[in-house]
């Protein structure tokens, strides 16, 4: 059963191993995380993000439009699952909204 969640990457080597520890203690001891941040094996190229696709969708995200509302309707299972994960205001007004209560899958 899964029921911790990482709801981000910023501080990553710091935040994964505390994560492990807290939720799945014997999976692997911190000690496992002392360099991979340097190893080569657990990076990829597109890390770079040099088409600018990060950019992109933060642009898309802070215009508020119907792609946002899509995204939000794409996380609402993350926010259903798991009670930890903080909901931002947008999603919330959202999932409040009439169409989101009346929507269903084709």
């Amino acid at each position: 059963q899964l029921d911790g969640y990482l709801p981000s990457l910023h501080n990553l080597e710091k935040k994964y191993p505390a994560f492990l520890k807290e939720t799945c203690p014997h999976v692997l001891p911190e000690s496992a995380f002392e360099s991979w941040k340097e190893d080569e094996r657990y990076h990829h190229p597109s890390e770079a993000d040099k088409a600018g696709f990060r950019a992109a969708a933060n642009s898309v995200w802070k215009k508020r439009g119907p792609e946002s509302r899509a995204l939000c309707v794409l996380r609402a299972m993350d926010y259903a699952c798991y009670d930890k994960l903080p909901v931002n205001d947008f999603c919330e007004d959202v999932y409040m909204s009439e169409s989101f209560s009346n929507f269903t899958a084709l």
